[in-house]
Order: C-alpha cells, then sequence, then structure tokens
C-alpha cells in the first residue's frame, strides 16, 4: 500500500484523520463546517434514493446509523422530482482530492498539517513540496509563513507549527554557484530536498535506484564507468531524485548487495509499466498488468 495516499488533501484522507486526532472539539468543528462547504460547492451530495441504489435497498435510518460519515445537511432541488426541494446528505468519505487552484486549498492544508501525528509532519511536508509546489522550496515557504499567520488561532496548534517551520529550516542548503570541474557541469540549486532512502516521494527507494542507473549504464543508456565516475552520477541523481549524492556514489560501488527480490520486483513492475505506456503511444493493446506502484 502506497502511504502516501494518506497526504492527499481530500475529504475521506482527512476526516480519518480528524476522528482519532486528539485536536479540541472547536476544530474539529471548523474542519466539518469546511467540509461541507467545499461538498456543497462542488454539487458533491446525495439524494435518499440515490443512498438507497448504492446501499442495495438498505432502509436509509440503517445506513445512516452505520455509515455516520454520511450526514443530511440543508436541501437542494432534486431534478428527477420537477425540482422539489428534498434533503440532500454528504459523504465525509469523499475521495475528492482538492487541488492547489481550489480556493479551499489553504484550509484544507491547515487541517491535515493540524491532524497529522507529529512524527508524520515532516514526511508530509516533503510529500505536499512535491506533490503541490512543484519542488519549490521558496514557494511552499512562503505559503507555510501565510498559513501559519492565517490560521495560528483557531486550526493550528504550537507544535504543529513549529514542526513546520524547523522542516523548512531543515531543507535550506546554501546556493551553489555554476562551475566547470573535470569537464562537468555542476549545476547550482536553489534548494535540495533531503530525501530518506524509503520515503516514496518518488516511486524508487534509494536502493532501487541505484539499481535502476546500473541496469540503464549496462544497456548503454549512460556513459560506462570509463568516462563516467560514481561520484558525478551522484551528482547527476541527486539533483534528479534528491537523494545525497554521497550515500548514492557510496552505494554505486556496492550495488549487488543491492540486488534483492523485493527491489528487482519493484524494478520488473516499473518496466512493465514502461512497456504498456510505450505501447499505448504505438497505439498498441496495453498489457493490463496491475501498474501501482
Amino acid at each position: 500500500m502506497d502511504n502516501t495516499a494518506s497526504f492527499e488533501l481530500c475529504c475521506e484522507s482527512l476526516t480519518k484523520l480528524v476522528q482519532n486526532s486528539p485536536q479540541p472539539d472547536y476544530c474539529k468543528l471548523h474542519y466539518l463546517k469546511q467540509c461541507l462547504a467545499l461538498l456543497w460547492t462542488g454539487n458533491r451530495f446525495e439524494f435518499e434514493e440515490d443512498l438507497l441504489v448504492r446501499f442495495a435497498g438498505l432502509p436509509l435510518g440503517q445506513i445512516l446509523e452505520e455509515n455516520p460519515h454520511l450526514l443530511a445537511w440543508g436541501h437542494a432541488a432534486n431534478p428527477t422530482r420537477d425540482g422539489e426541494l428534498f434533503p440532500i446528505y454528504f459523504d465525509l468519505f469523499d475521495p475528492h482530492i482538492i487541488e492547489k487552484k481550489n480556493e479551499l486549498f489553504d484550509v484544507f492544508f491547515a487541517h491535515m498539517l493540524a491532524h497529522q501525528d507529529i512524527f508524520n509532519i515532516d514526511n508530509f511536508l516533503s510529500y505536499q513540496l512535491i506533490r503541490n509546489f512543484e519542488n519549490d522550496l521558496v514557494k511552499m515557504n512562503r505559503f507555510l509563513h501565510l498559513l501559519i499567520r492565517k490560521y495560528k488561532d483557531s486550526v493550528l496548534s504550537e507544535d504543529a507549527m513549529c514542526t513546520a517551520q524547523e522542516w523548512v529550516s531543515s531543507q535550506v542548503s546554501q546556493p551553489q554557484p555554476v562551475v566547470i570541474s573535470d569537464g562537468y557541469l555542476a549545476v547550482s540549486r536553489k534548494s535540495i530536498v533531503r530525501r530518506k532512502s524509503e520515503d516514496r516521494i518518488t516511486c524508487l527507494s534509494q536502493a532501487q535506484t541505484v539499481l535502476l542507473f546500473t541496469f540503464l549504464q549496462h544497456e548503454k543508456v549512460f556513459f560506462g564507468s570509463g568516462h563516467l565516475t560514481d561520484a558525478n552520477a551522484g551528482k547527476a541523481f541527486e539533483i534528479l531524485t534528491g537523494y545525497s549524492h554521497n550515500t548514492l556514489r557510496q552505494d554505486f560501488s556496492k550495488y549487488r548487495q543491492l540486488l534483492t527480490k523485493d527491489n528487482l520486483t519493484v524494478l520488473k513492475r516499473l518496466t512493465m509499466k514502461l512497456m504498456d505506456l510505450i505501447g499505448l503511444e504505438l497505439g498498441e493493446v496495453k498489457y493490463g498488468h496491475d501498474l501501482s506502484m
């Protein structure tokens, strides 16, 4: 199972967090109102007959009792009943993802941050940096400053705010100048996202990334060892993936120790997915594998 799924900004993920969160009731009530507002503005509600179809004809009372995430709230014109007003029901487990362009993105982000276990905040922010901020730490840093300013008195706890600020500080490194060294261009980076070997920000772990490079190098996609040192390969892949070039360089020299069944299975599934994508572009029939990484 992909653990990053729980970091998506959607009613389903956040409602489940809120249910088990130690945050005070006023914070949970604030979230409930925002969730209902999101679903209302997106016309993401159901009438009684919709629920009866979804739950195979169970009585409405039983449906609501067994599914407390379904809430009756307000009325709307039912197009199948000549536009008459009928009660409507909202599903707090709606899987709809709130994109950054949504006007409620900031409030959902604040609640997701507020209700995270403190040990998950670093991974949540790292995921969001890639998912919604195009790996631009400057933009995300500014967003977090404004977010804290706006929600510090209503949603965010002191611990959550401090942890977020510590995460930003841990990501920042000094700009590196562009230099020519040993015939190679060292790319200037404003910031580096510090990675853990299996944090799942990218689809391959550090060990799997090293194996993929080794296989591609063997097939002459990249220069061989006679033209490309492990150090320079590590620097290139640090820019592409965020993994430390020092640890990548060390792993390149011991890649045979990384040839585990789990690592090879992940790479095989990735290869099958690439074959499907190429086949799709060629107009061929997809292989139909389960390619979720």
